[in-house]
Formats: structure tokens, C-alpha cells, sequence
């Protein structure tokens, strides 16, 4: 078997982070094949912005879903 945990928390040694490990241990320790995502670790940033793209479609305004449907068509 395999999972995949999720850990959002800015602080490791948390109740979040300590759940996490203990989390992954245990299922570990059963057989499961476990890995990990530590967003605050890996700098995740969840908010959309501006500053994410390298060029707008309208500079004049910021549209989040024009922008995404703008990037994904350019090569």
C-alpha cells in the first residue's frame, strides 16, 4: 500500500508535525511505501499573485484564470 501525508504547519515539532511522523512510522512500519509533503518546507505559497507570472495577458488588470489560461497556452 502506498500514502501520501500533507503537512501544513510552519513549525516541525508541532502537534501537526509530530502527528506526521508518527503517522508515517506506524504505516511504515506495517509495509506501506510513505512519502511526504512538508509545504512549508518546500515553500509553498498558496495564494495566487501577480508576481507568480513572468507575463501578464493585461497588465492593466490581474485576472487569476485569464492568467492561467494565458501561461498554459504559451510555449
Amino acid at each position: 500500500m502506498k500514502a501520501h501525508i500533507v503537512l501544513a504547519h510552519p513549525e516541525s515539532q508541532s502537534f501537526n508535525g509530530r502527528l506526521a511522523d508518527v503517522s508515517r512510522s506506524t504505516l511504515e512500519a506495517e509495509g506501506w511505501t510513505v512519502t511526504l509533503s512538508d509545504l512549508y518546507t518546500d515553500g509553498f505559497d498558496p495564494r495566487e499573485d501577480r508576481a507568480h507570472y513572468d507575463q501578464l495577458s493585461n497588465s492593466e488588470v490581474f485576472h487569476a484564470q485569464t492568467e492561467q489560461r494565458f501561461k498554459a497556452f504559451r510555449f
